[in-house]
């Protein structure tokens, strides 16, 4: 029973994040292995296929702004989380790069922050998991984010507001009203 109610539960988790992942979900091994025995042998598969094409549907019109997608409690944990990297990666910035050069193009300054972004001790792993998405954000927004006009908060709240064609004000004051699940606390050894 357990086992029913964890793919219950991910499939729920497969279609609530379709609209703002979009493809992107292809990429993940357990989506796609769920998404095979929705084919094969799960009963209800044939609907949780037609919802899954809604939900894509419905993702890529807000991403040509001709639909608004609602924010989900999800966002506020991958807010928290990337504004933590985010964070960390403007102080790499400024500290290791900023020194050896006053200006960068924006694509230079894309090309740092990559490097930074896809080391093999992998310090960001929720820029690196969503990479694809970041990489297609304007080049003005991440240098504003880079050289100080704008903060980690701003810039995932932009950046969450894009993927939902929404307004990042609206999007900051929805995730006003959600907390962030609480990360485990690390215990010293």
């Amino acid at each position: 029973m357990a086992a029913a109610r964890i793919l219950v539960r991910l499939d729920q988790a497969i279609l609530q994040r379709a609209p703002s992942v979009g493809p992107h979900l292809f990429f993940s091994p357990l989506v796609m292995d769920r998404l095979t025995q929705w084919r094969e042998i799960e009963q209800n598969g044939p609907e949780l296929f037609d919802k899954l094409g809604k939900a894509l549907k419905c993702g890529s019109l807000a991403r040509r702004g001709k639909a608004k997608l609602p924010v989900e409690p999800w966002m506020a944990d991958f807010k928290a989380e990337a504004q933590r990297e985010l964070r960390t990666l403007q102080h790499n910035f400024k500290t290791t790069v900023l020194p050896r050069r006053r200006k960068l193009t924006e694509e230079k300054l894309r090309d740092e922050v990559e490097k930074m972004v896809h080391r093999p001790d992998n310090p960001f792993p929720v820029l690196l998991e969503h990479w694809t998405s970041f990489k297609k954000l304007p080049l003005d927004l991440v240098s504003k984010l880079f050289y100080g006009q704008i903060g980690p908060a701003r810039f995932a709240d932009t950046w969450i507001a894009r993927s939902l064609g929404r307004d990042a004000e609206t999007v900051r004051q929805d995730l006003s009203g959600i907390r962030p699940t609480p990360r485990p606390r690390r215990r010293s050894s």
